[in-house]
């Protein structure tokens, strides 16, 4: 008597369904690895703008107390505000081209008794945004 045909080799429907489950692992890490990479890219985003932020802030403290508006006012480099007759807010105001990327920058001024709250808001891609808050004293 000759072999089986259950030791001859491998079913059709084994092999269709081994296939499944391979291209059900392989579909799993790729999507897996699309979210890493949109992760990278956001993580990206969000250490420009915390670091584009930073530096306005620093430029704004080196002008002084005396240098900010008096009143609550936001200029929105989105809208391509123009400065005050200071030259407020300082550069890289109205907007920070990093690696080919732009990033838009919000200053906003309030007053608090003898004391001015900046807010300087830095937006990135996908409607996210970054915000940075010091308090001016005379």
């Amino acid at each position: 008597m000759g072999p089986s045909l259950r030791s001859r080799g491998v079913s059709l429907v084994e092999l269709i369904l081994a296939l499944a489950i391979v291209a059900i692992a392989i579909i799993a890490l790729v999507t897996l690895f699309i979210s890493g990479l949109k992760l990278l890219n956001r993580s990206a985003d969000v250490q420009r703008s915390s670091e584009i932020a930073r530096e306005t802030v620093e430029a704004i403290v080196d002008m002084g107390h005396a240098q900010a508006p008096s009143a609550a006012v936001t200029f929105d480099g989105a809208n391509n505000d123009p400065r005050d007759a200071n030259g407020f807010p300082p550069p890289p105001y109205p907007a920070a081209n990093v690696e080919g990327k732009l990033y838009p920058i919000t200053v906003s001024v309030e007053p608090l008794g003898n004391l001015k709250v900046v807010q300087v808001r830095v937006h990135y891609a996908a409607g996210g945004n970054l915000w940075l808050e010091r308090y001016l004293h005379p």
